[in-house]
């Protein structure tokens, strides 16, 4: 412990103190300096490379984010639970295979492991969860953040980082799709062309749906990257589709 306790102290003093945004309350935003975390045991410091805003960002600016009534969240929090970084340090009990250097993501909820009765399964109904810029655990609004190697990613040297930071969003159309269980041929809907309606028209392309109906912002992305399967219609057009 005691070697660990030296360990840590050192790393905070190589890398110094960093800019942080730390939200205090309702529409109370801060740039505030903080010592740069150390990596404890089974963690790795990241240099973060970019963050994503989220609509759960803005909730958590203006407090209207369910978490607070809830008592899962509370202030001050560092947000951004959409990023991609660098590891710059590694602590003890790593395994061998993370190093610096490595570009990786990582995921938003860490349930507590074992003894809540719903980990390592269903994680994401852990009355002591964490949720990375939510809730018990700061953000990517950060020039350097701590994270769990057990929730980290690695991700491609190649992948450009405007792409790398989408990894978050892009796994909530990957689990939407796969727990639709569609089978091939049938018709696929996408509701709104904000960034996760763009990402899932994309993503549902994947499916093989006979045909999607979509808004057109986001027909022009899936066609893009498809074929010209994907139908414009407005929300009254679907509606009558849907009933036939």
């Amino acid at each position: 412990k005691a070697q660990q306790e030296t360990r840590l102290r050192a790393t905070r003093t190589q890398l110094g103190d960093m800019d942080a945004v730390v939200l205090r309350g309702k529409g109370r935003a801060f740039i505030e300096q903080k010592p740069v975390p150390a990596a404890a045991s089974g963690q790795v410091v990241v240099r973060i490379r970019a963050a994503g805003v989220c609509g759960t960002d803005v909730e958590i600016f203006d407090g209207t984010l369910g978490y607070f009534e809830t008592g899962l969240a509370t202030y001050p929090i560092t947000p951004g639970h959409e990023w991609c970084g660098t590891i710059v340090d590694v602590g003890p009990d790593c395994p061998a295979n993370w190093a610096k250097g490595q570009f990786v993501v990582g995921e938003t909820t860490m349930g507590c492991g074992d003894c809540c009765g719903f980990c390592p399964e269903q994680y994401n109904r852990c009355p002591q969860r964490t949720e990375t810029g939510i809730a018990r655990r700061d953000g990517g609004f950060a020039q350097y953040m701590a994270f769990p190697v057990s929730a980290l990613h690695r991700i491609a040297d190649t992948v450009p980082v405007d792409v790398a930071v989408l990894a978050e969003p892009l796994s909530v159309c990957v689990h939407a799709v796969e727990s639709a269980q569609s089978p091939k041929g049938t018709h696929a809907v996408v509701f709104g062309d904000g960034p996760i309606g763009l990402l899932l028209a994309q993503v549902g392309s994947f499916a093989k749906p006979s045909q999607l109906l979509a808004p057109e912002t986001v027909c022009c992305i899936a066609c893009s990257q498809s074929s010209s399967w994907c139908v414009e219609t407005k929300r009254k057009e679907t509606h009558n589709v849907l009933l036939g």
